[in-house]
């Protein structure tokens, strides 16, 4: 029925949504960080994310970066398509 379908429609859409924004944590699990999602993948990331002890996120550069560059972080390794 029409219910059912709008259920899956929004289903998928939640799972793309959380699939395409959430990092990884060093434990395994999977975490939506507001903002953070908007870093650019870059080959050479000037900025890396970490997670303290108790879940927060932090974005730091890894060397000085001039006002107005865009900020840029690793997606992972493209040669590793899983």
């Amino acid at each position: 029925n029409e219910n059912t379908k709008k259920f899956r429609m929004l289903a998928k859409w939640a799972f793309a949504i959380v699939y395409t924004r959430c990092f990884e944590t060093p434990d395994g699990d999977a975490r939506i960080v507001p903002m953070a999602d908007f870093f650019d993948h870059g080959t050479y990331p000037e900025v890396e994310i970490s997670y303290d002890e108790e879940g927060n996120c932090y974005a730091y550069s890894t060397h000085d970066i001039p006002a107005g560059t865009p900020l840029h972080i690793s997606y992972g390794d493209p040669t590793n398509p899983s």
